[in-house]
């Protein structure tokens, strides 16, 4: 009977403490955080714009080949010290082969400040979390973990790092959309669906100019993330598999050229060669505490698109239905001709977040936006936005409640006609793949674009999933 009562009392215990960590973590992403005046008047002040040519160049990383390839060369061509931030990065050959240049960078003397969310180990099992520790172990890779779980602070738990990005020896800057993850690189043995993303590359190629260069500005921010107090250092210098993992990074290194060998075909220089100039580039990020946040971003470029005088086109891997942006959506499409690029229900992988702008679709048409959405069994996960062919954004931001006001988000906003023009071309592209939502919310019929047929059971589970999720937006 005893022993009943007790069963009986940690079922109890266990009950409440998963309301607890359900109503505590959810409650502080529903409060509303509006900007304060002070935070408006220091993001209205910045200039994005520079009437003489500035330091860096870029130019877009659109393939999922040249993805992995880059990442591959700025590792390979880093001499003193590499800065690595992402979301996370799965177990698979491809982050293995990546990894692996990351030993090797720190064999050869480069000091290498590794951060990623504190999620990891939770989301992705044991062995992501022995490769962070394994990586730990070498005397020039410091690795860190933003924000990890604590069982009793459950109202930290939804706020991410969501950026994503490597930089390498203060000269060159790799940013956008795109985790380490075999499906954002399509290697020979991926079969399944890929993530079709974007990153745009920025190269210092000149001292002493009237601007500083966008890779000081990044630094900076690498700087606040790594050293905030929620942000904690793995504390196993001594794990006693790190030769082994080591060795299995180099031998996944070793097949991986075997059989993938497109991602070895180009060299640093190739990519330098592919940039253009800019006139300046300026970093966007929201606040980096664990908790609701201002909309930094949000906000600014809110105000950005609102002084469009002619275009807007944004692309998004979906959408959520905030009455701020729909709001702002509506205020920028009565100036200027706005046109969203998403997913469709074929192409999505995204169940809650994009069964919010299903279910809502026609809120976004009613803003006058014009809609494409993506026809593919692939996905589209990059985030862009071009502002009268001049001014460009590229980075990690999507247009959801978690972008705005719950997670660390970065877009690079860069001022060049030019790298306008590059971004303008891989978008068009995807247009070209896409179907126009009409007024009446049904696809415009195309002469050269048939709409991708959607399963019957995933049709069901997005609507159920809206119902389900939506009183959960501010959590999407």
């Amino acid at each position: 009977m005893k022993f009943l009562k007790f069963i009986k009392f940690i079922f109890i215990l266990l009950i409440v403490f998963i309301i607890f960590i359900l109503v505590g973590s959810t409650i502080p992403c529903v409060l509303t955080k509006n900007m304060t005046q002070s935070s408006k008047d220091k993001l209205d002040k910045i200039d994005y714009y520079s009437d003489t040519e500035g330091p860096d160049r870029a130019c877009v990383i659109e393939t999922p080949t040249d993805a992995l390839n880059i990442r591959i060369d700025i590792i390979k061509s880093a001499k003193s010290n590499l800065d690595i931030t992402y979301y996370k990065i799965t177990d698979s050959e491809s982050s293995r082969a990546f990894l692996s240049e990351v030993v090797e960078a720190a064999d050869r003397g480069v000091n290498i400040r590794l951060l990623l969310d504190g999620k990891i180990s939770f989301m992705n099992g044991t062995e992501s979390n022995n490769i962070i520790k394994s990586l730990n172990s070498h005397p020039n890779i410091s690795c860190k973990l933003y924000n990890k779980i604590k069982p009793l602070h459950p109202w930290n738990l939804h706020m991410l790092l969501h950026d994503k990005f490597i930089i390498a020896d203060g000269r060159m800057l790799l940013l956008g959309g795109r985790n380490i993850d075999e499906r954002h690189f399509g290697p020979a043995e991926f079969k399944k669906p890929i993530t079709n993303d974007r990153d745009v590359f920025i190269y210092k190629s000149k001292d002493n100019t009237s601007t500083s260069s966008v890779i000081e500005q990044v630094t900076d921010y690498m700087d606040s993330l790594w050293n905030y107090e929620h942000t904690t250092a793995i504390k196993n210098d001594n794990f006693k598999d790190a030769k082994t993992y080591f060795k299995s990074f180099l031998d996944s290194k070793a097949e991986f050229q075997k059989t993938n060998p497109k991602f070895y075909e180009k060299t640093i220089e190739d990519y330098k060669n592919s940039t253009v100039p800019t006139s300046k580039i300026t970093l966007l990020h929201n606040p980096i505490e664990n908790e609701k946040k201002e909309p930094w971003v949000g906000y600014s470029l809110r105000n950005l698109t609102l002084g469009a005088k002619n275009s807007v086109v944004v692309q998004t891997p979906y959408s959520t239905g905030n009455k701020d942006l729909l709001s702002a959506m509506k205020s920028v499409a009565e100036k200027s001709n706005l046109t969203i690029i998403t997913n469709s229900a074929a192409s999505t992988p995204n169940f809650p977040a994009f069964s919010n702008y299903l279910g809502q679709r026609q809120k976004f048409i009613d803003t006058g936006a014009k809609i494409y959405e993506y026809q593919n069994r692939d996905s589209i996960h990059g985030k862009s936005l071009i502002i009268d062919n001049k001014l460009s954004a590229v980075g990690s931001f999507n247009l959801d409640d978690r972008s705005m006001y719950l997670d660390t988000e970065t877009m690079l906003m860069i001022d060049s006609p030019e790298f306008s023009a590059q971004l303008l071309g891989v978008m068009q592209n995807l247009m070209n793949q896409s179907l126009e939502v009409g007024p009446d919310n049904e696809y415009i019929k195309s002469q050269s674009v048939e709409p991708m047929e959607v399963s019957t059971s995933k049709k069901f589970a997005l609507k159920l999933i809206y119902y389900i999720a939506r009183p959960f937006q501010s959590l999407l």
